[in-house]
């Protein structure tokens, strides 16, 4: 399938002119159904990112749907779409290959590939055509995928011709064994294998042996930590190649990895270590000297065992070749060359895949001190699954101790109230028995009463503290126990910073630039599933300083700098949040030509750039399709990358900062939460709607005044917060729900902050701070603007939790001003409404709360009925506007209802809406009831903002001209 796909790499003439659709009559059809196959596949990224999944079953789904976009894109006349669904089958196909995402980025560039593609098929459903440029998205799958698929390709043509002259290369084979073997040429590494003897090179099939199946897990997880400790220690032996110390623990750790291949025989791994291991003997006895070439056939060793490893990991076969390292190790040749893998890919071993290593496993900032002895921390390997058990059960505990809380309040407030309601009692019965002048009466009987209440009320008080002392207990078990399981989730940053160091020397060889990489705060610790996104995004980060900041080496001798660019990676705690920092002593960024570029892309005209402040000029390097690159290179300039890398630490609930001062340098500032599991939160609701925000990015809470604190500049409401002009909406005109219909003055104001940028919302109450668990809204529910997440209260409400990023971002088209006009209308309706009182009758108790909550809410008054004879008496008593009636109840039903209401004189003609399940039918209902002019026939679940509007207009609360006019 692979070689049918090859010219999706090459560039189309169309990818970046205008195309426009045919106009064929299926268009729209096909448009809509690729549309739904974008989120399909959104939805199997987000899988793979999670690597929690079996993604055996997603290989071949993933490919299904991108072949079906391919091949609609061209049945509808767009190149454009198939072009892109075309690169995105060859990434599904070749993740099938290797049966893996994580090879070349690839998740990363399918995940480009969709987006791009979701704004063709935006484009041409609202307009027939797109002008879009494809091209940047095209470069970057060029530049990751080239080398490996011709790999690829290539092995396959050479498998296939293989085949196809099986007997003739017997033939050869027979002759060639049949020929005087050549005299062995000895080198000075003197190797145990002889080159001569090196047979062509075939794919191993894993022949473990049974009893040492249940290894292998064990030794892939030993291996990958052993080979991103060896490469560390070889980019450290770069620049003190005379450390023995460093060699030995070189030597050391290869020497484990060969001796776990050869327990669970894995030939390749342990023929390539012990190519490796025997070279390393030599350096460490001065027989031979460690220089940059042997360095870089050594790292190019253990990348290649690092992929046979995952190969290992999925069972094989073990595809990846060595003959050409073997060959390299043992030949005193220095023009041998090796077959390099490509050096943008991602390394194969992710952090939650690495054992946890103690901070002393850290790489020295002083290059010219020795490497000290890796310490490994007692640990216990645990699956996933047990770990998600636990995290699932401490959470089911966290919520029941925090309902039990609740529940003992409310014990606590029923016990007051009994205490009251006795003594009102007891003062009362009291004087009533004063009263009484009768000496009959025996009264000896109410001391005894009150002895028995008054120590019922003491057991009871007893039982209270036990309770209160038990939850107090609960409270801090369940808090260790939250803590504790959180911690399993909880790795070094180190984990994924060690990964960087022989990239970056990978990356500054490839363009000809001296760049060292210093690492600093490994140990700091982040939830696993933060350290798995972070990957792409700080890769990005590096690579654009390496090819974008640091200079050539001449470049920075003329300006007196070290020839050796630095990059700093770095990390630490500041409160509740974890900061990485990447900085660059390179030529930094200059504002004005990233100013005028904007001004080139039409991203802004030359009035709004020169208002720009330099941090707001900063911020336009992250928009979509910007770069300031005078050439584009392998590396950078496309325009690619940046958005996307603030798009995904937006995800992540973080804030990304750049500064930069021309000749000295960049510094980008990431700052993320430490988890996404626990939050604190702050209780919010406006009419009756509750909601949450993370309580970190609550500024203040001020009590406003809506007429005075509030005003109104340039059709945009603002705040003055401490000299600060803060935009300032309410909640539910970011959310688009209901308003509340009573205008109150007096109101809450949150000053919400995203780290950048602050923003005001409105609500009608605080109703306090809580921490809770965050909650997913799972798979079923793919996007929600503006929801993080949801979270279970003590009251056992489900409620959202708000995004406060999203909400600072938030800039609709036109501002609608809530608090002046539309409260006004609004008000007068309520207080049309609340002269009305409207009776619902229905059996179902849920469905009589359910609409008459709603019309409480929207300001009628509402009575209920559970049947029609039980509502004839209720209508007698009062005078009611209206009548919702179901058709089938007890005792009475709807139809006999509503006969007896007509037969009055007071509801002759009052309007009745009749409600009744799906299962009847509409039609036999209205015919039965045509002579009773009934309003109309509503299944449930009831539409009620069709209901509301309806008895608005029989109740003449609004206009029905008036009322299309709003809908419209």
């Amino acid at each position: 399938m692979l070689q049918d796909l090859s010219n999706a790499l090459e560039t189309w003439d169309i990818d970046n002119k205008n195309e426009k659709l045919p106009g064929s009559a299926e268009e729209s059809h096909i448009l809509s159904a690729i549309d739904n196959k974008i989120s399909t596949l959104r939805s199997y990224i987000e899988k793979i990112e999670a690597g929690n999944h079996d993604l055996q079953e997603i290989f071949d789904l993933t490919y299904t749907d991108c072949h079906f976009i391919r091949g609609f894109g061209q049945i509808m006349g767009s190149q454009k779409t198939s072009h892109l669904g075309m690169l995105a089958e060859l990434i599904a196909d070749s993740a099938r290959y290797f049966q893996t995402y994580s090879n070349y980025s690839m998740s990363y560039l399918l995940g480009l590939l969709i987006e791009k593609l979701a704004q063709v098929i935006k484009d041409l459903r609202k307009d027939k055509s797109t002008s879009l440029d494809i091209t940047d998205v095209v470069s970057e799958c060029v530049i990751y995928l080239k080398d490996p698929i011709s790999e690829i390709l290539k092995e396959t043509a050479e498998k296939r011709e293989a085949r196809l002259s099986n007997s003739k290369a017997i033939q050869e084979k027979n002759v060639e064994a049949e020929k005087p073997a050549p005299s062995p040429q000895v080198s000075a590494k003197s190797t145990s294998k002889k080159l001569e003897e090196l047979e062509e090179e075939q794919d191993e099939i894993l022949d473990i042996p049974n009893d040492k199946v249940g290894l292998i897990s064990d030794f892939c997880e030993e291996a990958w930590e052993s080979l991103q400790a060896s490469e560390n220690l070889l980019i450290e032996l770069e620049n003190n190649p005379t450390s023995k110390e460093l060699i030995n623990e070189l030597f050391r750790a290869v020497h484990t990895v060969k001796g776990g291949s050869r327990l669970i025989e894995i030939k390749k791994i342990e023929t390539l270590s012990h190519e490796l291991e025997t070279v390393l003997d030599y350096v460490r006895s001065d027989k031979l000297i460690l220089d940059a070439r042997l360095i870089d056939i050594s790292l190019e060793c253990i990348k290649r065992i690092g992929i046979i490893t995952d190969e290992v990991a999925h069972r094989g076969p073990v595809k990846t070749k060595i003959n050409d390292l073997i060959l390299a190790l043992t030949s005193n040749d220095d023009t041998v060359e090796i077959d390099k893998q490509n050096i943008q890919s991602i390394e194969k071993s992710t952090p939650d895949e690495t054992a946890t290593k103690s901070s002393d496993a850290k790489p020295s900032d002083n290059k010219t001190n020795p490497t000290v002895n890796i310490l490994r921390e007692e640990s216990i390997k645990v699956s996933a699954d047990k770990l998600d058990t636990v995290l699932n059960t401490s959470s089911e505990v966290y919520i029941s101790r925090i309902r039990l809380d609740n529940d003992q309040k409310l014990l606590s407030d029923a016990i007051e109230q009994v205490n009251q309601d006795i003594g009102a009692l007891n003062k009362e019965f009291t004087t009533e028995l004063s009263e009484i002048d009768n000496e009959n009466i025996n009264l000896s009987f109410i001391p005894k009463y009150q002895t028995d209440i008054n120590m019922g009320l003491e057991k009871i008080a007893i039982h209270n503290a036990n309770l209160q002392k038990n939850i107090e207990d609960l409270e801090v078990l369940s808090s260790r126990l939250q803590s504790g399981a959180m911690n399993f989730r909880m790795l070094p940053i180190s984990n994924l910073f060690n990964r960087f160091p022989a990239q970056v020397r990978d990356i500054a060889r490839q363009i000809g630039k001296k760049v060292e990489l210093k690492i600093q705060g490994g140990e700091t610790e982040l939830d696993k599933i933060l350290i798995n996104q972070l990957a792409d995004p700080l890769l990005h980060l590096i690579r654009n300083s390496i090819d974008h900041g640091i200079e050539t080496d001449q470049q920075r001798v003329a300006i007196n700098k070290n020839e050796i660019g630095q990059i700093n990676l770095s990390a630490y705690y500041l409160g509740s949040n974890a900061i990485i920092e990447i900085e660059d002593d390179g030529k930094g960024i200059d504002s004005n030509i990233i100013a005028a570029k904007a001004v080139e892309k039409n991203l802004l005209s030359k009035e709004q750039a020169s208002e720009l402040s330099e941090k707001e000029i900063f911020d336009l390097i992250f928009e979509p399709g910007f770069s300031s690159a005078d050439q584009v290179t392998e590396l950078s300039g496309r325009g690619v990358g940046m958005d996307v890398v603030k798009t995904s630490i937006n995800q992540m609930q973080g804030s990304i900062r750049v500064e930069s001062k021309v000749d000295h340098g960049t510094k980008i500032t990431l700052r993320l939460p430490l988890t996404l599991a626990v939050v604190g939160i702050l209780l919010v609701s406006e009419n009756k709607y509750e909601f949450a925000f993370p309580i970190l990015n609550v500024e203040e809470i001020i009590n406003v005044n809506l007429k005075t604190d509030i005003q109104n500049i340039n059709d945009t409401l603002v705040f003055n917060f401490r000299g600060e002009l803060v935009p300032t909406r309410l909640l539910s005109d970011f959310l688009g729900y209901p308003k509340n219909p009573k205008y109150e003055e007096n109101k809450f104001l949150l000053i919400l902050n995203d780290g950048e940028n602050k923003i005001g919302v409105i609500v009608d109450e605080v109703q306090g701070q809580q921490n809770v668990l965050l909650k997913q809204l799972g798979n079923l529910i793919e996007t929600a603007p503006f929801v993080i997440g949801c979270t279970i209260l003590s009251n056992s409400k489900l409620v959202l939790i708000l995004n406060v990023l999203e909400l600072t971002q938030y800039n609709p088209e036109k501002e609608k001003n809530s608090l002046t006009q539309e409260f006004k209308e609004i008000d007068t309706n309520e207080h049309k409404r609340s002269l009305r009182t409207i009776l619902v009758v229905d059996d179902s108790k849920m469905q009589r709360k359910r609409i008459c909550e709603f019309l409480q809410i929207q300001g009628y008054n509402t009575e209920e009925a559970g049947d029609g004879f039980e509502a004839l008496k209720v209508a007698d008593k009062a005078n009611f506007s209206a009548f919702f009636v179901d058709i089938q109840m007890p005792l009475m039903d709807g139809y006999e209802l509503i006969e007896n209401l007509r037969q009055s004189s007071s509801y002759k003609s009052t309007p009745i809406f009749v409600i009744s399940g799906g299962h009847v039918n509409k039609d036999t209902i209205l015919t039965r009831l045509e002579d009773l002019d009934v309003s109309n026939f509503y299944e449930k679940p009831v539409d009620l903002g069709s209901l509301l509007t309806e008895l608005d207009i029989k109740l003449s609360i609004v206009k029905e001209d008036l009322q299309s006019e709003k809908e419209k």
